[in-house]
């Protein structure tokens, strides 16, 4: 048997003697020599859409600080709905190389009036308030929506080795093969993708056109995202995959929105005008605020919360108020003072509203 051989699906060292191990292949199938192979795990996952913990799975952190010496170049994958959950809360690892790019993706996601400019500005103006300056290139991993542009910025540079990175769930595996796709490479095999978390184990390298070099790295855990806190078929859930959902609402004085289960906002003051946004399949609804314990109780029995959080909040007009993980609430016209109910461990950022008018 060959150990340096690698999964090209998710980059695991390939090995027959432990099945419940990542890498893990049978020895009549690893001893085929020169064959491009994957893991028993990642043609689970391809094939039957199966999902189960597996042992060794190398620190992301540590795999992806390896790589930077490698890397000439970052590409950081941002997810625009769920974009400050998709921060790396180690940024300057990444942004300390001179040649950075960052792919804002699921543009594709925002609703049909609000122009992908817009929202790509509004990101550039987010990332300098953290102190981040990089080029912003919107994509979309899914639909190939700015491949070209991404790929002409990677062109342009001098860079040719180029480490493909972000959080759990952001893309990086879809986006590479989406341009591996683009670019016609029908031969060989494509990284492993999946909705689950900690489908790439170790970093695989992926040669493009004009001798650029992709190289695809373990998806990092992010700190306070609601998707880390619940269940495997609640995360895929609420997972954003699809176009925003938008809804506007007037509230009484016993009114009060809640996410069943996971979230809740209740004003103080009668007649607040709240936009409540989600991209996943879960949505706010309105409540009252006389059940809306019960409302709070209503969550698959697996990732029940037992211990809430619940923060004096004020949003001003033009700002969301955005649950890491699950959505937002905007107001626009007047201040708006409320509770703010969730689960105990989840952030939250109050911040200039993503969709609407900006203020000047």
């Amino acid at each position: 048997m060959n150990k340096n051989r690698q999964c090209r699906g998710c980059g695991a060292t390939l090995q027959s003697e432990n099945p419940n191990a990542v890498g893990y292949l049978p020895e009549h199938l690893l001893s085929e020599p020169g064959k491009e192979l994957i893991c028993q795990r990642c043609f689970r996952i391809r094939h039957y859409g199966q999902h189960q913990e597996y042992q060794g799975i190398s620190d992301a952190e540590q795999v992806i600080a390896q790589s930077m010496n490698w890397a000439q170049g970052t590409i950081l994958i941002l997810d625009l709905m769920d974009f400050e959950a998709s921060i790396p809360r180690n940024i300057d690892l990444f942004t300390g190389k001179q040649n950075i790019v960052v792919a804002l993706n699921k543009v594709d996601l925002l609703p049909p009036k609000t122009p992908v400019l817009e929202a790509r500005d509004w990101a550039l103006r987010r990332l300098r308030a953290l102190n981040i300056k990089a080029e912003v290139v919107p994509i979309s991993s899914l639909s190939g929506f700015g491949i070209k542009d991404l790929l002409a910025a990677l062109y342009e540079s001098s860079a040719r080795r180029w480490l493909v990175c972000g959080v759990t769930n952001v893309g990086k595996s879809t986006l590479i093969t989406k341009i591996l796709q683009s670019q016609g490479k029908k031969q060989g095999l494509t990284p492993t993708t999946a909705r689950f978390p900690g489908t790439t184990v170790a970093c695989t390298r992926w040669a493009i056109d004009q001798g650029i070099i992709l190289s695809d790295s373990p998806g990092l855990t992010p700190q306070g995202r609601l998707t880390d806190f619940v269940c495997m078929d609640c995360a895929v859930k609420l997972i954003p995959s699809q176009r925003l959902n938008v809804s506007v609402y007037n509230l009484k004085s016993q009114g009060a929105l809640v996410v069943p289960g996971l979230a809740a906002f209740r004003p103080k003051q009668d007649g607040a005008l709240i936009i409540g946004f989600t991209a996943s399949q879960v949505k706010w609804q309105r409540a009252n605020i006389s059940k809306l314990d019960s409302w709070l109780t209503q969550s698959c029995a697996e990732c029940r919360v037992t211990k809430w959080d619940r923060v004096d909040v004020e949003l001003k007009p033009h700002q969301d108020l955005y649950i890491h993980g699950l959505g937002w609430i905007s107001v626009r016209h007047h201040s708006t003072a409320g509770e703010l109910i969730i689960p105990h461990g989840v952030d939250f950022t109050v911040r200039p509203n993503l969709i609407g008018g900006k203020l000047e």
